[in-house]
């Protein structure tokens, strides 16, 4: 068969197609034609749902929208930020569409669309796989059995180490990379790419670490399905964050099995499918659709500490100015204290060069005309500057920030007075009291989770079940989800579970009862909708509310906690920011985005990715563009007490 190079089997279907192209399979059955995508006109893969109602292949719609920005069928505007991952309804509709095995000459086999890699990979008696050292120059291929006994007499074994005890082989970024170590029997990396050649077989993505920096792809396998994964995420495109970050890794569940993922890590890719461009709900229902196998695309930044040693980043500038006849250009030299060299001491008002205005008093001059001016004195700086006739080429550097000792104050007064952006968009929460009379004996009818310094960190008391004929529960006013704010006049804002049960019960007494509440504001009643504002079952608390609806509480519902640094010996926090008032999409708050492995804020160990920081040693935070609140954080000397609120990320 020939196969072109941009082309190979693919391992997921088994079929032939571009490598951005559907996946391709061979039905038993016709597929009802409300599954079929009316663009490819095939069966549905990884479908997305328009906000008109229309349901596409993923990357079908994707192509679509870049050459046109509508709905293909009834021609509205459109986006691909108005399109969603479609109900789990239709997409277990598609998993189950029975397909025949690809390798029908050897393989007769028939089985569920979902379960057709897994069967290539480890059951297909057609299946062929070569030799995990093909790089090196082996041209094995054969069965998955066949390859366990030829790896026990590779003759390619000593070129390249599997396990690591000599070279290692490492794909990354779609090119292959070797490890530091011997290297004096190996092959270089241009001769390997020279013997290998185009793969025209299913190949199994070896072991690979994930690694510093890199964007590495690597296969996570489940025990059954329907596996958690074990983790909780923050992020989303909607977020400051973009990207789904990991932030806990919990001790239980596939990921801790597989132990190559860790908090910080960014998940790009699942299945082929990009995340970068879903929301927080969208990646989601991506990340929990049942599948036996995880192909995963993660990116680990390589984050290092700031060496701090006092000195300021030096802006670079070039300014040539042009004499005219007998002029003057105004600047006034003087030496460097407690060093060598010249810097511009002032600028004669009116001159030739306070004029052009480029030029600053306290600018050291590098170069006049082309001089090293490093180790000159203020005299040789004038005799160059008198004797350039026509024009003169001035190299300066300058701090690229401000040096007065109340810079903060400053900053601050001048950012937060600017005018940003307000969010245009709807409250997220809706604000609602419930006035009742009961009988003094007849109980709320509701049960509740979180509290302060709850298992899952500090977060407002909520409703996990509300009883239908319930006091509370009659009216309907009342919902699972919801945040409770008070009751009859009593916070339960910052109270640990057992404080709030405990006047929840107290005022279960009486007979009028008036509690406040925060509930999701949502367009309609949208079970999904309704679904996604959860994480997955708790077995101690139930389902909780997800990452992305803790973050849209207002701030009378948030629990702040006060973390105090100490800066290391590279005068570094150990954590990386993103988010401000001068985001692109408007005023978003500063989120912590990365913790530095070894690093203070590691160390200490109360920061997590997705953490709000609201103020730093009493300076708001809130209101300033990220500029300022690195600026802001870089300068603030000794202990640094941050005000955060840690909303725990989505479990998953």
């Amino acid at each position: 068969m020939s196969v072109r190079k941009s082309e190979a089997i693919c391992r997921s279907c088994g079929h032939v197609h571009e490598g951005n192209g559907n996946h391709l399979y061979d039905y038993v059955n016709e597929v009802d034609e409300e599954l079929t995508c009316q663009i490819c006109l095939q069966p549905l893969v990884n479908p997305l749902d328009t906000k008109c109602g229309h349901t596409f292949c993923a990357r079908c719609i994707r192509g679509f929208l870049k050459m046109k920005k509508m709905c293909p069928i009834d021609r509205l505007a459109l986006t691909i930020r108005d399109c969603r991952t479609a109900s789990i309804m239709v997409q277990k509709l598609l998993d189950k569409l029975v397909v025949y095995c690809p390798n029908n000459e050897k393989c007769s086999e028939t089985m569920q669309r979902s379960d057709l890699e897994a069967h290539l990979i480890h059951r297909c008696k057609g299946t062929t796989v070569r030799c995990l050292r093909a790089p090196a120059g082996c041209r094995f291929k054969g069965t998955p059995t066949a390859l366990k006994e030829h790896m026990q007499k590779c003759t390619y074994k000593h070129t390249i180490s599997i396990d690591g005890t000599k070279n290692r082989l490492y794909r990354a970024r779609g090119h292959l990379r070797l490890a530091q170590g011997d290297d004096s029997n190996c092959a270089s990396i241009r001769d390997m790419r020279q013997v290998r050649t185009p793969v025209t077989c299913i190949t199994a993505i070896p072991r690979l670490p994930v690694l510093e920096g890199e964007i590495t792809t690597i296969e996570v396998r489940k025990s059954s399905q329907s596996e958690h994964l074990g983790i909780s995420v923050v992020g989303g495109c909607e977020t400051p964050l973009v990207s789904m970050i990991v932030q806990e890794v919990f001790s239980s569940g596939a990921i801790a099995t597989d132990g190559r993922i860790g908090p910080g890590d960014q998940i790009l890719e699942v299945n082929g499918e990009d995340l970068r461009e879903l929301t927080h709900h969208q990646a989601c229902r991506v990340l929990r659709k049942p599948c036996p196998l995880l192909r995963l695309t993660i990116l680990r930044e390589r984050v290092a500490e700031e060496r701090n040693t006092g000195a300021e980043v030096q802006d670079t500038i070039r300014v040539e100015l042009t004499k005219t006849s007998g002029e003057q250009l105004g600047i006034r030299i003087a030496g460097l204290q407690g060093t060598t060299g010249v810097c511009v001491r002032d600028l004669v008002e009116g001159g030739l060069a306070a004029t052009d205005g480029r030029l600053r008093p306290r600018d050291v001059i590098l170069e006049i005309n082309g001089q090293d001016m490093r180790q000159a004195t203020s005299e040789q700086a004038a005799e160059l500057i008198q004797a350039s006739v026509e024009k003169v080429d001035f190299v300066v550097s300058r701090p690229r920030r401000p040096q007065p000792p109340d810079l903060i104050k400053g900053m601050l007064e001048a950012d937060t007075s600017a005018k940003t952006p307000e969010d245009s968009r709807p409250p997220s929460f809706q604000d609602k009291l419930i006035s009742i009379r009961k009988n003094a004996r007849e109980s709320l009818g509701i049960s509740v989770a979180g509290g302060r310094a709850g298992t899952r960190g500090d977060v407002p008391v909520f409703v996990t079940n509300v009883q239908p004929d319930g006091c509370l529960g009659g009216n309907g006013q009342l919902k699972k989800g919801d945040i409770l704010v008070s009751i009859n006049g009593t916070t339960l804002v910052g109270l640990t579970h057992e404080e709030a049960v405990g006047v929840l019960r107290a005022s279960a007494l009486s007979q009028c009862i008036l509690l406040r509440a925060m509930a999701p504001a949502r367009d309609g009643d949208s079970d999904e909708e309704e679904e996604d504002d959860f994480d997955e079952e708790d077995p101690t608390t139930g389902k909780t509310p997800s990452w992305i609806m803790w973050m849209r509480l207002p701030e009378i519902c948030q629990v702040p906690k006060s973390v105090q640094l100490e800066r290391g010996q590279s005068g570094s926090l150990g954590f990386s920011i993103v988010g401000g008032c001068d985001g692109i999409h408007g005023k978003q708050p500063i989120l912590v985005k990365s913790i530095v492995p070894g690093g203070s804020a590691d160390r200490d160990g109360r920061l997590r990715c997705g953490d709000l920081i609201l103020s730093a040693n009493g300076h708001l935070m809130t209101s300033i563009s990220h500029t300022m609140s690195v600026t802001l954080l870089k300068r603030l000397q000794g202990s640094v007490m941050l005000a955060v609120v840690s909303w725990p990320g989505t479990m998953l």
